[in-house]
């Protein structure tokens, strides 16, 4: 709050030889300080000096602290007022969150009556001295990665503040190093977590962690329809991949890993990599496709026409491959009802 009682020393020291009934050159031939200088004091065009600062004390015969004081009180003062405008302005810009994303992000509640609070917890989040920053197209490149595409200031500002959180979040992982000649290893051992019956997901995490590869999982943002991303973090070599948590179907989940699994060996010499609305291109695709599932032996299957939970079942065992992923490529493909076989379906819980 602006403390309106703060004046700029020039003035309480113009006030103080006021009331001593003295003239301008009668009060600078006693503090042998130039009028100039006493002028641009009074005016607040300049600011008290150490050296002016030691003259009056020595002539209001006051410790030097004291007058020095005065000069360092204003200071704050102007601070705490640009500090508030600042936060009024950032305020605006914690305004395009929607309140459930600023929930699970900052843990706080979005109201006008804790702003500043509020402001302060997402700045922490997104790792920024200022949510100003979010503004800068060239925080992440976006301008190099989609060069074609225009951004207006709102979507710069979430694609940063989103890919910001998952930066903040992977710091809490131990750092491996991202081998990305490596991927053969890396299936067969994500395939056996799929048959885990208790805590596949942070089985997942833990064993991709030590690939280098740390998964955030993002929660859902209003307005910004991404669907997962990866960025290359050039401080561990690690990878980070962050996965919208809009959707907690298991297959889903699954599903957008191994996609962006596909990206990081694909894309190993670029920085970021984001996709939207589960659009994934043919070469994701396919990658997913074929390391959840063998697509010829897939096919066979689907060509029987038989998608009993029984049948399934046979299917899953015979091919070594978890029954949800199995139902969850069907309702993918559209060859079952997304509703249907609601027991063979995983949702996860976070």
């Amino acid at each position: 709050m602006e403390n309106t009682k703060v004046k700029h020393p020039g003035i309480i020291i113009q006030d103080e030889m006021e009331k001593m009934k003295m003239s301008l050159n009668e009060f600078s031939i006693r503090t042998m300080i130039p009028s100039k200088t006493l002028t641009k004091l009074f005016a607040g065009e300049i600011n008290l000096t150490t050296d002016m600062s030691k003259k009056l004390a020595m002539f209001f015969n006051k410790p030097i602290e004291d007058v020095m004081n005065l000069q360092t009180k204003y200071d704050e003062y102007l601070i705490n007022k640009e500090i508030l405008k600042n936060i009024d302005n950032e305020y605006e810009i914690a305004k395009i969150f929607d309140k459930n994303f600023i929930k699970e992000v900052a843990n706080i509640k979005a109201t006008a009556n804790n702003k500043v609070e509020l402001v302060e917890k997402l700045r922490n989040s997104f790792m920024v001295n200022s949510l100003e920053i979010l503004k800068d197209i060239n925080l992440y490149g976006l301008n190099k990665i989609f060069k074609d595409k225009e951004f207006s200031e709102n979507e710069i500002i979430m694609h940063n503040a989103y890919i910001s959180y998952a930066m903040y979040q992977s710091r809490f992982a131990k750092s491996f190093s991202f081998d990305y000649k490596n991927n053969t290893q890396l299936i067969e051992e994500l395939k056996k977590i799929t048959f885990e019956t208790k805590n596949q997901l942070y089985s997942l995490m833990e064993k991709l962690n030590k690939y280098g590869v740390k998964i955030v999982l993002m929660p859902y943002l209003k307005d910004l329809k991404i669907t997962s991303f990866i960025k290359l973090s050039p401080e561990d070599n690690s990878v980070v991949l962050g996965v919208s948590t809009n959707s907690l179907d298991a297959f889903d989940i699954w599903y957008k890993i191994h996609a962006e699994i596909a990206y990081t060996y694909k894309i190993h010499t670029k920085l970021l990599s984001i996709t939207y609305d589960d659009k994934y291109d043919e070469y994701a695709t396919k990658f997913a496709t074929c390391t959840l599932i063998n697509p010829q032996a897939y096919d066979y299957f689907v060509s029987l026409h038989d998608f009993e939970s029984k049948a399934i079942d046979i299917f899953s065992k015979k091919i070594d491959t978890a029954k949800f992923i199995i139902v969850g490529k069907l309702k993918k493909d559209k060859l079952i009802p997304k509703k249907a076989l609601p027991k063979e379906t995983i949702t996860y819980k976070i």
